[in-house]
């Protein structure tokens, strides 16, 4: 096993008094002794790139897309500041017929093959603007589930400023899983998420979602800007509010050198209370943060990330007139569509070659390249013009955390992890 841990990405590194080495092209970790250590630095200065473990580089796509997201509407009452869909509409303001709604779900059946089950993902614009059309998918979805066996899950993504009892009793009753858009407290939320015409939405949100926040039925998700860098505080602010957990991601746009140093420090943070909330035995609670839990799930399952995400993989977005994107960010951007409704999903294989992570010189000895996966495509796209170069802040921030999150989990307990990521 030593000769294979001489490569030259290996990340060495030690957490109370015990070594460590994490292999990137296995995204394998193994605890070491101290002449294991002495070896690995002598003879992995004579090591190349070349020596690396070869890995195959993946197949065209061999599986179904078994993830479907809806743009059941390409319209938004709200004016988000980062939006990368042009208020919601995609270069295209409309909202998809019931016809085309159906028509996806039955194309997603169709093709789902043995597959035990798929999923519908409804999004916008804000979806809760085309309810009917939510409304018949779930029945539609639902007969086909009864007809092949194949179960059917439902999520949104929605702002919750158009909830109410009704729509908040169906979505319960047919166990769609809610997702609500809120950037943290009033001031941060508000600055990043008006209402058309200028007004806050925070409080219009928080009076929505209170009912199924206090049972806890809703998750949140946050986008960082320089006007809520401080994260940790916006999660703090969100997870007493009753959502389930809370997930953010920054809109890279609009981030300075600045807004980055304070989300950096605020992740840190948010790593040593992951890490006090383990120690504690609190493993729920530590779960909501679900950024660093992802990400340690990620070093647990000894997986290799071969793309970012499902994009293209197993998911494809259906835009409001049924032309096919890897994701919900790519539509309106025709260099990007995959296919169609009645004429399948030509491009698909060559999206999934080109958006590979071994497909991607710039990441190949990265050690944090099979954890990473290679940057969202959509950001990699907007900031350097291409699917394989990823953002330059987002690079160096997210090896910081995974450096940080080796060693938390590599100071975890047998026990602990077992707690943490129940099989």
């Amino acid at each position: 096993m030593l000769d294979q841990l001489v490569q030259p990405d290996t990340r060495l590194f030690a957490v109370e008094g015990r070594d460590f080495a994490y292999l990137p092209a296995r995204n394998a970790l193994f605890e070491i002794d101290a002449e294991d250590r002495i070896a690995i630095e002598a003879a992995r200065g004579n090591a190349r790139p070349a020596d690396a473990i070869p890995v195959p580089a993946p197949a065209a796509p061999a599986r179904p897309v078994l993830s479907l997201t809806l743009m059941v509407v390409q319209e938004c009452n709200l004016a988000c500041l980062y939006c990368y869909g042009g208020e919601g509409e995609y270069k295209n303001r409309g909202r998809m017929s019931v016809e085309t709604a159906l028509a996806s779900v039955d194309h997603l059946f169709d093709r789902a093959g043995n597959a035990p089950e798929v999923s519908i993902t409804f999004f916008g614009g804000e979806p809760l603007l085309n309810w009917p059309v939510v409304e018949a998918v779930v029945g539609h979805a639902r007969a086909r589930e009864a007809e092949t066996g194949i179960r059917v899950g439902f999520s949104m993504t929605c702002n919750g400023t158009l909830l109410d009892a009704a729509k908040s009793d169906f979505l319960v009753a047919n166990r769609v899983s809610v997702l609500i858009s809120i950037d943290g407290d009033a001031a941060a939320h508000d600055g990043n998420r008006p209402q058309k015409g200028g007004r806050g939405s925070h409080a219009q949100i928080v009076s929505k979602t209170e009912p199924l926040r206090n049972a806890r039925k809703l998750s949140a998700r946050a986008t960082v800007t320089p006007n809520n860098a401080a994260i940790d505080r916006q999660v703090d602010h969100l997870l007493k509010l009753g959502f389930r957990g809370v997930a953010f991601s920054p809109a890279l746009d609009m981030m300075t050198p600045e807004a980055f140093a304070e989300l950096d420090a605020a992740y840190d943070r948010l790593i040593d209370r992951f890490a006090g909330l383990v120690e504690a035995g609190q493993f729920a609670q530590a779960a909501r943060l679900r950024n660093i839990y992802a990400l340690l799930e990620r070093i647990h399952s000894g997986r290799r990330k071969t793309h970012f995400c499902g994009a293209g993989t197993n998911m494809m977005a259906v835009d409001k007139d049924g032309e096919f994107y890897p994701c919900h960010r790519f539509v309106g951007d025709k260099r990007f569509v995959l296919g169609g409704l009645g004429r399948g999903e030509e491009k698909r294989a060559a999206f999934i070659a080109e958006s590979a992570i071994d497909a991607r010189d710039h990441c190949g000895q990265c050690w944090a390249r099979n954890l990473c996966g290679g940057g969202c495509h959509h950001e990699n796209v907007a900031s350097n013009g291409t699917l394989a170069l990823p953002n330059a802040d987002y690079c160096r921030s997210t090896r910081s955390q995974l450096d940080r999150l080796l060693k938390v989990y590599a100071a975890m307990t047998p026990a602990q992890r077992e707690d943490l990521f129940p099989a």
